[in-house]
């Protein structure tokens, strides 16, 4: 594969992480809806504090996810820095595409497809 193989490949592997954050999201009404009390009680103000704080993680890491795929996919130098980030979050729950991430962007390769100077041997 050539580097530019490789770089879609991240580019695509990260869109679809930041989609499967992201998608939660569209039940998310449903769900409080259905879990959350009709009336005031104390385990309401819990409730809502928990999934507000689920929500933001989610919508935090997704989003997280998809800048890194826009700046991989368009090739942008400050791409490869998002993705140099995102591969030591990915190492908590995907650490093979967390290595994956960091070999290629390491590498000959995409040093030179970012425009970074290889240094001798």
């Amino acid at each position: 594969m050539k580097p530019r193989d490789h770089n879609k490949t991240l580019a695509i592997l990260n869109a679809g992480l930041g989609i499967y954050f992201l998608l939660p999201l569209l039940a998310a009404p449903w769900v409080l809806a259905k879990n959350i009390d009709a009336y005031p009680s104390p385990r309401r103000t819990d409730q809502l504090l928990i999934a507000t704080a689920i929500c933001s993680v989610l919508i935090l890491l997704g989003s997280f996810f998809l800048l890194t795929a826009y700046g991989l996919w368009r090739k942008r130098r400050w791409g490869r820095r998002v993705a140099l980030i995102a591969a030591a979050v990915q190492f908590c729950f995907l650490p093979m595409l967390a290595g994956y991430c960091w070999w290629f962007l390491h590498s000959d390769g995409g040093r030179r497809l970012y425009g970074l100077e290889i240094p001798p041997d």
